[in-house]
């Protein structure tokens, strides 16, 4: 087999739920199914309200890095929701559709939060001891059972604008010349926490258009096939397998 014969496929990617370790060990079991091999274009579907920011920007990366090998374009699809790390992975894309005018998108920014149970555990008489070199250290800014000092609230806040500025980058580096948002309003408009249904999304330049995957993908590649990159349904004999099958048809 040689890469010529895999540029007749479309190879897919699905990203669904909240965002975690979890989500992302099983992209990448899907991605290095067929990591080496140079189809005509990678199409991704989020359908994600977001989570741990690391995990979203490591998937993000690996589809860049992928692209970027292979020199091929990458298609993102939501099908209902892509907000906050949800669109952060969209936005490896060079081109982000729609797949419903209902879909979702945005929430762009960090947010970070765990209740205070310290006078419901007095009331129950749970005590915590919490031994540590530093009273900065991470279990102790995130402890429900502990107060929530001047200090905690500034370390949070440092760590959240820093996950937030990246968000930005990432946004606007791979949205440039396409956002329609004055400078001046960016802040107020898109930057602001929101989630916009598809028709704003797309006048404020955040997507580009309506379509879903397989359809975009039969007007833009219609002489190639669609192949779903699915660890979990295929495993990496069988993808090797399927491949073989469907270039002998």
């Amino acid at each position: 087999m040689n890469n010529f014969l895999f540029s007749r496929f479309v190879f897919k990617l699905q990203i669904n739920g909240v965002i975690t370790g979890k989500t992302y060990t099983k992209f990448l079991r899907d991605l290095n199914n067929a990591y080496l091999f140079k189809p005509k274009a990678l199409a991704v579907i989020v359908n994600s309200p977001g989570g741990t920011a690391v995990h979203a920007d490591l998937i993000y990366r690996n589809i860049k890095a992928y692209s970027s090998l292979h020199k091929i374009p990458v298609l993102t699809f939501a099908e209902d929701l892509a907000a906050s790390g949800g669109y952060y992975i969209m936005c490896a894309g060079d081109e982000l559709f729609a797949s419903s005018p209902l879909s979702l998108f945005g929430s762009i920014g960090a947010v970070s939060s765990l209740p205070n149970i310290k006078d419901l555990a007095s009331k129950y008489g749970i005590e915590r001891r919490h031994y540590s070199t530093s009273s900065m250290d991470f279990f102790s800014i995130y402890d429900p059972l502990e107060d929530y000092t001047a200090a905690k609230s500034k370390k949070v806040s440092t760590v959240l604008k820093e996950v937030n500025d990246e968000f930005r980058r990432v946004v606007l580096t791979n949205r440039k010349g396409k956002i329609t948002v004055p400078d001046e309003k960016i802040n107020d408009l898109i930057f602001n926490g929101d989630v916009f249904h598809t028709e704003k999304a797309i006048e404020y330049g955040l997507i580009d258009g309506h379509g879903r995957c397989n359809e975009v993908i039969k007007d833009r590649f219609p002489e190639t096939r669609i192949l779903g990159l699915d660890s979990d349904a295929y495993g990496l004999r069988k993808v090797y397998q399927t491949l073989k099958e469907k270039i002998s048809n």
